[in-house]
Parts: structure tokens; sequence; C-alpha cells
């Protein structure tokens, strides 16, 4: 379970107590779309609003809960993860705890390992960071996959791969289905999902790229569902919750689709 934060907004200084292991997980998850993210502050937690370079896919997650208080820093992700190593559990059923706190006055951010271990680090210029705004749409298509349903995409997502870059999103028929097509070879995925499109009388199917969604599903091999939304020439949005160490992770990110005739 996780535990509340020990100081909420003080002045200019924000701490809060995190399983290492979902600290870590939350970092990693950032890191497949960007190396650098400013972190905003919550009453219990940490909410991300991030880009990668080429503007091709954006992504909200959040760590904890509770309202902004005012604070952000901006931070290299690799400095967390190499803070972190080692400092993710105590043993196979315990999580080691890491209390994080910022101090807006220095600018400094400090991690708390525990067991009389601190790492401190100047945090990046939050004026060279602006958040992207995430859109806000209806989308046609709506599909959950559930429990055994999210290893099987994640594994059909693996072999999809092998065969090529663009994996075919659609609904028909038979459902929710993947599909996968290289010079010689094409690889199909159906899966027992909850579909549900609105207002499209006929098949749609739309196309994007594996070398964004793979490493994004590969951080939500845990997560008990997965939301997935689409339309023709709409973006991929991807949605999951994950329980990491008593901390909930919520995620979504939009992947922009791609369109033959503007290859």
């Amino acid at each position: 379970m996780a535990k509340k934060a020990i100081k909420k907004e003080s002045g200019k200084i924000w701490e809060h107590e995190f399983a290492g292991k979902a600290l870590l997980a939350f970092v990693n998850e950032l890191g497949v779309t960007v190396e650098d993210a400013l972190m905003v502050c919550l009453e219990n937690g940490i909410a991300v609003r991030v880009v990668d370079q080429s503007h091709v896919m954006m992504m909200t997650i959040k760590i904890g809960d509770g309202e902004e208080v005012g604070l952000s820093f901006g931070v290299q992700l690799r400095n967390i993860k190499e803070a972190l190593a080692g400092y993710t559990k105590l043993n196979k059923k315990e999580t080691q705890m890491v209390t994080m706190k910022y101090d807006d006055n220095t600018g400094q951010l400090h991690l708390d390992m525990g067991d009389k271990n601190y790492y401190t680090v100047r945090c990046l210029d939050k004026e060279t960071m602006t958040p992207p705004q995430m859109p806000d749409m209806a989308f046609p298509v709506e599909v959950v996959v559930k429990d055994l349903e999210v290893k099987k995409l994640l594994l059909s997502m693996n072999k999809q791969r092998t065969v090529g870059d663009l994996v075919e999103f659609s609904t028909g028929e038979d459902g929710f289905a993947l599909n996968t097509r290289g010079s010689c070879s094409n690889w199909v995925s159906i899966f027992d999902a909850e579909v549900k499109v609105k207002g499209v009388d006929t098949e749609l199917v739309s196309q994007y790229s594996l070398t964004y969604i793979l490493p994004l599903l590969r951080q939500w091999k845990a997560a008990k569902e997965i939301k997935i939304e689409f339309g023709d020439r709409f973006p991929l949005k991807l949605s999951a919750n994950t329980d990491v160490g008593g901390h909930v992770i919520e995620s979504m990110a939009f992947l922009a689709p791609r369109v033959e005739n503007d290859y």
C-alpha cells in the first residue's frame, strides 16, 4: 500500500514518498517518448505531459493523485533512473520506499533512498520546456482488451514487428484485428475484446507505426486492461492504468496515423 504524501506544498518545497519500483516504472515509461520531462507536482504524486522530438507521439502520465500544488521541475530522466538503480525493492515481497523532494528556492531535486543514501541533482531550466496540449476528440472506434488478451496483444505486436513496421488496426465481422504486411508475408491477430463502433457502418482500417507502439506496450505488460481508440485518418489513442508497488500509474498516449499517400 502506497503511503500518503509526507508533506504537501510548504512554501516552495514539495515532498512525497514513492515505492522505488513504482517511481522507476514511471520514469521508464516516460523514457519511451522523451529524454527530459517537466514534472508537475501534485498533492500526492506527479503528472507529466510530453511529446517526442518528431511530434509523432504525445503522452500524459500520472503517478499518484491530488490537485496541482503550483510547483514543477524539469529533469533528465537518465539521472533519475541511474539514481534508482538497486533501490526498487528490499526483497521479493517488499519494495524500497524513496522520498522525492523538490526545492524551488534552490532549483534542486533530492532523493532520499531510505538507508542513509541521498542523491541531489540540479533541475533543468523550466522556461525552455513547454508541455503539449493533449487532443480532445471523439473516436469512431473504442476497443477494450482485458486480462489474458493484454498479454496476447503484446505477444502479437512482437510477432507483427518481425514482418514489418506498419500495423493495421481494423474492425469487421471478426471483431478487432491487427495485420502487418511484409514483402512476402503477413501476420494477422484477432482478439476477444469489447468493441464499440460509433456512427460508422463500414469496416474501419487505420495503420500506425510499431516503432512507437511496441516500446510503450512493453511498459504496460502488467496492466489488467488497455483501451484502444482509433478511426480512419484519426490518431491512435492508447490508455492504461498499472498498479506498481501500491501506486497507480495512469497513462494515455496519442500516435499520429500513417497515411499511404503521405509517404
